[in-house]
């Protein structure tokens, strides 16, 4: 090959590879899958702060939005590991896909993003406010479970299914594998549900004038309960 006809096809070569869509310098990482807990779930813990929401990780820890800022857990002790402190309190937050951020509602209704690596506050996700209005929901699989004007009801069956409460509904959440739905009323109580049989197969009662948030830990079959007097409790839940 000629030295012109090699220069044209060295050219060509390196003008192929600047043109390659760059690699990413730092891949997403995947998160680590939960960790096994003992058997027995850890002891009920209390927040130095009223709690009223509550999500669980991919990671598998679980993250508690409380009158000072956000805090995580780990699932087996319920200790400590990382947050935010923030005075305006979390009213509601929702993680983003890969656990590591916690967006936040404040009392007075801003939206903010805790990061749960750095511990840091800034710039919530730009579809965080979608998320975190509107009705209380959970989605898992082909169920989702709503709560409107008070009542639960659970779609993605062959048939809608109310889930009463005793009381006024104010949270919810669903299992798709173990055919589970939970859902918290005003009074505080807890109710589970079989979405297979549609028959309460658990109630937990409230503690007077106590209002719950409640997440499944659908890795390792555990309810996590979070209250607005500052206690976080674990249970073990049956499948449905």
């Amino acid at each position: 090959m000629g030295r012109g006809r090699l220069s044209l096809a060295l050219l060509l070569g390196a003008l192929a590879i600047a043109c390659r869509e760059p690699a990413p310098l730092h891949p997403p990482a995947r998160p680590p899958p939960p960790r096994a807990c003992p058997a027995q779930v850890p002891a009920a813990r209390e927040l130095t702060a009223p709690a009223y929401d509550v999500a669980v990780t991919p990671a598998g820890t679980y993250v508690v939005a409380l009158g000072a800022g956000v805090q995580e857990l780990d699932a087996c002790t319920l200790d400590g590991l990382s947050g935010c402190q923030d005075l305006a309190e979390a009213r509601a937050l929702t993680l983003r896909a890969d656990g590591t951020v916690a967006n936040y509602r404040h009392r007075e209704g801003g939206l903010v993003a805790c990061s749960l690596r750095t511990g840091l506050v800034g710039a919530a996700d730009v579809d965080a406010r979608e998320r975190l209005e509107g009705n209380p929901h959970a989605e898992d699989g082909a169920l989702t479970a709503t709560i409107e004007t008070g009542s639960a009801s659970l779609r993605g069956l062959q048939r809608a299914m109310e889930l009463p409460g005793y009381d006024e509904a104010v949270d919810v959440d669903v299992d798709s594998r173990r055919s589970l739905a939970v859902v918290c009323d005003r009074s505080g109580a807890v109710t589970l549900w079989s979405t297979r049989t549609g028959a309460a197969l658990v109630r937990w009662p409230g503690r007077p004038r106590v209002v719950c948030a409640i997440a499944l830990d659908r890795a390792r079959g555990r309810l996590v309960t979070a209250c607005d007097d500052g206690r976080v409790e674990v249970r073990a839940v049956p499948e449905g």
